[in-house]
């Protein structure tokens, strides 16, 4: 038997295996935004504020659940189809075929931004996810944005003011300790309770999505390796990433945060650069392709 020349995998660790064996869509700890009951601004309030339809969230964790999804083998619509094809009279229907087959579906826990309770998790179906980098086209888009942010900044200032005035009025000293302004700041203007619970009054709601689109925004604009690849017992490694890794060529890792996405090796990637600003070895573009952004295997 001839010995194969494609390189062995390098041992993944637990939960790459699980993303790769399962082909969930989100991936633990990805930032997301998810569906919430729309909530609207105050009406006539003259700064293109929009109406809120999502809010950002970390994966917590997914569960994979089965269930059976119901088919029909002649949809509605084709009946008068069927019915002229058939030759059947005028008016009459060919009766749809309902069937069930059993699907693996996964639902998502999901820890909301903006200060909640770390154990006031919501639950959402993949329909009811996007992925973050499509939040530009939420919450009316670049400058619903902005309003929420001014909005959020006016909450604030608000309430810090009254919060002194309080103070003031009550012959009490302004704290000065951090620990002192932390316990007045979680009392005042971020209590930490369940999303669920959170009043859906204007000026809270928009608070705390400004804080959580902030935190949002950070965290998309981070990035890190994660699950350093050593040469340890009971551990493969094709011999090119051996080499690389006893010669101190290299430092490889499995797994990568980029934002608010979870990459891992053999990961299909679209680079968003124009083909002709990639490197020359990769050879010359085929016609029509050197203005588009290339598809990638992670190696």
């Amino acid at each position: 038997m001839e010995k194969s020349e494609e390189p062995l995998p390098t041992a993944i660790v637990p939960e790459r295996a699980i993303d790769m064996a399962t082909g969930r869509r989100y991936r633990k700890g990805e930032l997301i935004w998810f569906r919430i009951d729309t909530i609207h601004p105050p009406a006539d309030n003259g700064k293109g504020l929009p109406d809120l339809t999502h809010w950002p969230g970390l994966i917590a964790n997914a569960t994979e659940k089965r269930a059976l999804e119901t088919t029909s083998g002649i949809p509605d619509s084709l009946n008068g189809v069927l019915t002229a094809i058939s030759g059947g009279k005028s008016g009459s229907t060919t009766t749809p075929t309902t069937n069930k087959r059993p699907v693996v579906i996964f639902e998502y826990s999901i820890r909301p931004l903006g200060f909640f309770a770390s154990n006031g998790e919501v639950v959402k179906r993949p329909e009811e996810i996007l992925p973050w980098q499509m939040g530009m086209a939420l919450l009316g888009g670049n400058k619903g944005w902005d309003a929420l942010g001014k909005e959020g900044t006016r909450v604030m200032r608000e309430r810090v003011k009254a919060d002194l005035n309080e103070l003031k009025g009550k012959g009490l000293p302004v704290p000065t300790e951090n620990a002192d302004i932390d316990a007045r700041w979680r009392e005042k203007m971020a209590p930490r309770y369940a999303f669920n619970d959170m009043p859906k009054n204007w000026d809270t709601v928009a608070f705390r999505l400004g804080i959580a689109i902030k935190i949002g925004s950070a965290t998309a604009n981070s990035w890190a390796q994660t699950d350093k690849i050593d040469l340890v017992p009971g551990v493969e490694v094709n011999e090119e990433d051996k080499e690389a890794i006893e010669s101190q060529r290299k430092t490889l890792f499995q797994g990568l945060w980029w934002g608010g996405e979870r990459l891992w090796l053999e990961d299909m990637v679209r680079v968003r650069r124009h083909r002709v600003e990639l490197p020359d070895t990769l050879g010359l573009p085929s016609p029509g392709a050197a203005d588009r952004s290339v598809t990638f295997r992670i190696r």
